[in-house]
């Protein structure tokens, strides 16, 4: 069964900014400390390798979402892009935007790895175990904020133009397709962000191929056709990688990565776009 995160109305987080934890937010309920382990990330560019704390909450003591543990798709992601050095290009030196960061792990392996700053965001009620784990990492390039699917928060587009948007396994029910979908496009139209999303290929929505061919699509594929219905012939889908089950984490999946750009270059609000070279 899918697990997803409450759906939160406009009005629970227009103009909200939770880039630092409040002191009551630090308050661990029942005095219990997350569970923490070392994941070991790298190599990078040269070499090093690097470990990353990951602070989870199984048991949601701290209030938060379905992100309160690590998915196997940041995994995947931080697997494959250490796995050949050009394709660290897509993070070197860029301002990534992270959306649906759960623990923030992908976040602080991309910081480490690279990446100049990262935004990870996520909804208010994640908001204070990522900022532990943020901090538990003392990453002084990373930081979090809220963003709820299917706004346009100020505080998060302000603070563009970014480099590229991630997103790791971010797609969790049917009904949360149409506004994940208008946040990607926003992104790839306002902030001129390539946005990566790094998907597993679940077939638990029933799609198919067509009504007279019964081979299940990717949950993913209505994804990626709401996105194209908002922006018509001008999203451009880069299919640029696939983490098998064996390297993934997962017991059948595979993890497929699929870089999103629009086809012309015309300016967003933000300014222009840096494009990283797909590996």
């Amino acid at each position: 069964m899918l697990r997803s995160p409450r759906c939160l109305s406009r009005q629970d987080v227009e103009g909200s900014d939770v880039t630092k934890s409040s002191a009551s937010q630090r308050r661990v309920v029942g005095n219990k400390q997350p569970s923490t382990r070392l994941e070991q990330v790298g190599p990078d560019a040269g070499g090093h390798y690097y470990d990353i704390k990951v602070c989870a909450d199984s048991t949601r003591d701290w209030g938060g979402t379905c992100g309160s543990n690590l998915w196997a798709a940041s995994l995947a992601l931080i697997k494959w892009l250490c796995a050949e050095d050009p394709r660290l290009a897509l993070i070197k030196g860029s301002r990534v935007l992270e959306i649906g960061s759960g623990l923030g792990f992908a976040g602080c392996a991309l910081a480490a790895l690279g990446a100049k700053c990262v935004l990870c965001t996520d909804l208010p009620t994640q908001q204070r175990l990522l900022q532990y784990n943020i901090e538990a990492n003392k990453m002084s390039a990373v930081s979090c904020t809220t963003f709820v699917w299917g706004t346009r928060p100020k505080h998060v587009f302000s603070k563009g133009p970014w480099d590229l948007a991630i997103g790791c396994d971010i797609l969790y029910a049917e009904e949360h397709v149409d506004d994940l979908a208008r946040s990607i496009a926003d992104l790839l139209t306002r902030c001129s962000a390539q946005v990566l999303l790094v998907l597993p290929d679940r077939t638990d929505f029933g799609l198919t191929c067509s009504p007279t061919d019964p081979e299940p699509l990717p949950d993913y594929e209505c994804l990626l056709a709401a996105v194209e219905h908002m922006l018509p012939e001008r999203l451009v889908v880069d299919r640029i990688g696939s983490v098998p089950p064996g390297l993934s984490g997962t017991v059948s999946s595979h993890i497929d990565l699929m870089l999103l750009s629009v086809a012309d270059d015309s300016l967003g609000q933000c300014g222009k776009r840096k494009h990283a070279s797909s590996p």
